[in-house]
């Protein structure tokens, strides 16, 4: 590099790292903190985040761990930000298994909750909800999510992604109960179907009506209207019968209700 005159920084160093893991060498890729000292320049986090998250991509949580608590002893600690990377890497390398065990070295920094959404939303969309789901629950107590103007709904912003990532029903439906019994939401179900609802998601929406009904929840006849009034403005006639038989045989609501006549009374 000094004879191509090419400027030896830390961030070439960490490419270095990064390339030697990717071929698989890890003991170079460790190599390069000695020969970076030996270069004058002390190992910064950039340097230990792509050693840390080589390491991730193999798996290796011992590795990980030694390397955290010897950095730790430097008091050199990578930010929470640094720690998200990590857990990024191990999920999509195939190894959520080990997203605890980072997940309890989170200092909970400032701007720890929008980089945790931010992460969350991200690994939802790449089809990793459960990891993005152990995500939300690290969230300190102290800080609940308040972007709908209520304390108690922590996860409506993870609700409503799964949503619109049309996650399945049943698989919102544990979400829903985790969140439910740790007191995290008073409402998920009904939030998750309002969402669906306003977002046009008619098979899941149905689908949601169905575990509602099951679980002796009130399914009212207006959570209907949104779909049939889409329906009716595209003039889809299938679609507006394909409702209204999920509607009576599937959720049992009847058609006297939904036309809103009032000569019967809901059984809900």
């Amino acid at each position: 590099m000094k004879s191509k005159e090419l400027p030896i920084t830390e961030s070439v160093f960490s490419a270095l790292v990064t390339g030697h893991a990717r071929s698989g060498d890890m003991e170079n890729a460790e190599n390069i903190l000695s020969v970076m000292k030996d270069a004058g320049i002390e190992p910064g986090l950039d340097t230990y985040v792509s050693l840390l998250n080589a390491y991730a991509e193999r798996g290796d949580i011992n590795k990980i761990e030694e390397i955290l608590e010897n950095i730790e002893k430097a008091d050199n600690y990578p930010l929470d930000r640094d720690l998200m990377d990590i857990i990024a890497t191990l999920t999509k390398a195939g190894y959520p298994q080990y997203v605890e065990n980072i997940l309890e070295k989170m200092r909970h920094d400032r701007g720890y909750i929008p980089d945790a959404m931010n992460l969350s939303l991200s690994l939802i969309t790449q089809g990793f909800e459960d990891t993005a789901f152990q995500v939300l629950k690290s969230f300190p107590t102290s800080t609940l999510d308040t972007q709908n103007g209520n304390n108690l709904d922590r996860g409506n912003f993870f609700l409503r992604h799964c949503v619109h990532m049309e996650k399945p029903a049943a698989k919102l439906k544990h979400f829903c109960d985790e969140l439910k019994g740790a007191s995290l939401h008073t409402a998920p179900l009904h939030f998750a179907l309002h969402t669906a609802l306003e977002s046009k998601k008619t098979a899941l929406a149905i689908d949601l009506m169905k575990i509602m009904k099951e679980e002796g929840l009130p399914v009212r006849p207006h959570y209907f209207w949104p779909l049939l009034v889409e329906h009716q403005k595209e003039k889809n006639v299938q679609g507006l019968m394909h409702i209204l038989v999920h509607c009576y045989f599937d959720v049992r609501i009847n058609m006297y209700d939904i036309s809103g006549d009032g000569r019967r009374e809901t059984s809900l």
